[in-house]
Order: structure tokens, then sequence, then C-alpha cells
């Protein structure tokens, strides 16, 4: 396959999308060919206007973790699913060819994220409650 090509997948459910991602990831592994996010072990996509407005977030900011591969350094590290990536090493990071870049040849990455946390309680409504974090990312 050329660099350029996109094969695009559909599944009946998340839960069927993850493992195929996940088979796809270890078989190319074994056969020595490097996926485009084998390295970090993540799958990102930009987040709606809908998904930043709710965390609070300006528009085009962050990217949200779609999928952790089983094993991958950032599963390690403590990654986890649905997490918004806000910056590598202090600088933003809104697209995936960005993240790409900003790892490329590097043995550790800072990662600082988003998560929510379960519910918490604010003036009645139910909220999803913020923390922003930082991990380090073993690429080796």
């Amino acid at each position: 396959m050329d660099k350029k090509d996109t094969i695009t997948l559909r599944a009946p459910d998340e839960g069927t999308v993850r493992q195929l991602g996940n088979a796809i990831a270890t078989l190319s592994r074994e056969r020595g060919r490097n996926l485009r996010f084998a390295k970090v072990g993540l799958s990102l996509a930009p987040l709606t206007p809908e998904q930043s407005a709710e965390l609070a977030l300006q528009s085009g900011t962050g990217l949200l973790v779609t999928d952790v591969f089983v094993g991958g350094s950032a599963e390690k590290a403590g990654v986890r699913f649905l997490d918004v990536v806000l910056d590598i090493d202090g600088l933003p990071v809104k697209t995936q060819n960005e993240l790409i870049a900003l790892t490329e040849n590097k043995k550790n990455v800072n990662f600082r994220f988003l998560r929510r946390d379960g519910n918490a309680s604010v003036a009645g409504n139910a909220r999803s409650k913020r923390t922003v974090s930082s991990i380090l990312v073993n690429l080796e």
C-alpha cells in the first residue's frame, strides 16, 4: 500500500472496531510494518464542536483518543479511551499530523490531556468532572 492510501472499515459496534483495530496493529507489528500511530499506540479524532463546547475547550483544540492499542506505549503510560490530548511537550496539538510530527524521533514525550472523571453535581445538574493531567509516554 502507498503511504497515502487510507482504508475505511465499518463495524456494527465500538467493541468490534476496537478488536479489529488491535488485531490489525498486532499483525502489522509482527510483520515488521509500522502503522501510522503504532509508535504512540493510539488512534485520535478531532473533537466535534459539541464535544468542545461540553468540555469548555476552544473549537479546534485537542484530539479525542478513540482507541488505545493493547500493549502500546500510550496504554502502558495510562492514556485512556476518550481522554483528550491537549498538547505534547507544551506544544498544542490540533491534528493527527501534528501529533506525528511532535513525536517523531523522540524517545519520550509528555502528553497533557483532559479526562472526564465520573459525574459531579454542580448546582443540581450532573456534569462531568474534568481533570487536566500530564503523562510521560515512552516511545521506545
